[in-house]
């Protein structure tokens, strides 16, 4: 299976609700949502982690977009996946 499509729709979800105004999305409910998302992600272990890792760097790559690539990359470490560098 292609995670591709996956990590996109995860990555835009993500976006819209750290981007939205309260008009849009109310706040605790946005922040409420990504915690809720940042702890399944945080539920993969050893092989999986390492390949979703890899596949944010991989989609990172071959992005054209220079603030989807940094979006993609930094993922891991805005949910405490890895620690900081």
């Amino acid at each position: 299976m292609d995670s591709r499509p996956l990590v996109r729709a995860l990555l835009e979800a993500m976006a819209f609700l750290e981007e939205s105004d309260e008009d849009q999305v109310e706040p605790f409910a946005a922040a409420r949502c990504l915690e809720n998302m940042s702890h399944y992600l945080l539920q993969l272990e050893g092989v999986d982690r390492q390949e979703f890792i890899e596949l944010l760097e991989e989609m990172a790559s071959e992005e054209e977009s220079e603030s989807q690539a940094k979006r993609l990359r930094e993922l891991p470490f805005v949910i405490g996946m890895i620690e900081k560098r």
